[in-house]
């Protein structure tokens, strides 16, 4: 029976898949069995050549070594035997899966905050793609129409796939906040004193004011949600623009690396410092 080589490649610096397979492979497989986890292959490669990889001494130092298998998608290295040949992974979500796209979402009901946003973001962006090792792309969301409220399966698939995700957060309005009954209840009058002294005493308040709820762009809403369930925090940028006629509580919390908050003015000095630190992670410069 002829034996089928499968081809796999290691995952060193981030290069998406079609990047890969445009080069040799590092790693000749013929598999032996496939789990729904895991994967045990003989290597068809002589093992003195695997011997001086650099995957291979990265896994002799207790790093983590990924490889793309062809047909198969993202493995580790789980543990691996020169002498018989037999290596065993286990499945990953694998960075090269990823396409080399940044997604942005705009907010367009506050056309001073989008233009500025945007204009930051496309000039710092172009400066990025100068410095880059791979070509990046910046993909803008298309504007949903009012009664459309679900993301395209295209949307839904860039987003997921994408380097980063940025959504402009700035909000475009204020609601107030319910008032709550306040649970405050005056004590019980002790028995050892008169009345007379509580009687200057107001009622307490039936309600406690609260701070206005500040409401983003409903699309920025829809695909932020979505990208907190399908993607890794570090791979996520919320910018804010600060409007000091809209004070009140924001309906979302990230960390300070992937929420920046900031004047209009300080937008474009930050912007570059952040963006290069959440793709830090793909090595894309130098």
């Amino acid at each position: 029976m002829a034996i089928i080589a499968l081809k796999a490649w290691y995952l060193g610096d981030y290069e998406p898949i079609a990047t890969l397979e445009q080069r040799p492979p590092d790693l000749r497989l013929s598999r032996n069995s496939l789990l729904r986890s895991a994967l045990r292959a003989d290597f068809l490669d002589d093992s003195a050549q695997v011997r001086e990889t650099e995957w291979f001494t990265r896994y002799l130092g207790g790093e983590a070594v990924e490889f793309y298998i062809e047909g198969s998608g993202g493995y580790g290295v789980a543990n691996i035997d020169l002498i018989s040949h037999e290596i065993y992974f286990t499945k990953l979500e694998v960075l090269a899966q990823l396409e080399p796209i940044v997604y942005y979402c705009p907010q367009v009901e506050y056309p001073l905050g989008q233009e500025l946003v945007t204009t930051a973001l496309t000039n710092v962006f172009q400066q990025l793609q100068k410095k880059s090792r791979l070509p990046l792309t910046l993909v803008t969301s298309p504007r949903l129409k009012p009664e459309i409220t679900r993301l395209s399966s295209n949307q839904l698939r860039q987003i997921k796939r994408s380097l980063l995700f940025i959504v402009d957060g700035t909000p475009i309005a204020q609601v107030p906040s319910s008032p709550k009954k306040s649970s405050a209840q005056p004590e019980d009058t002790p028995s050892n004193f008169s009345g007379s002294l509580f009687d200057n005493l107001s009622d307490p308040p039936e309600t406690v004011p609260n701070s206005p709820q500040l409401v983003p762009s409903p699309q920025a809403c829809l695909e932020l949600g979505f990208a907190l369930q399908s993607k890794r925090s570090d791979q996520l940028l919320l910018i804010r623009l600060d409007r000091p006629e809209l004070q009140g509580n924001y309906p979302f919390d990230l960390p300070s690396p992937q929420q920046l908050s900031c004047a209009s003015p300080e937008l474009e000095k930050a912007l570059p410092t952040v963006l290069e630190s959440l793709l830090q992670k793909y090595h894309l410069f130098p």
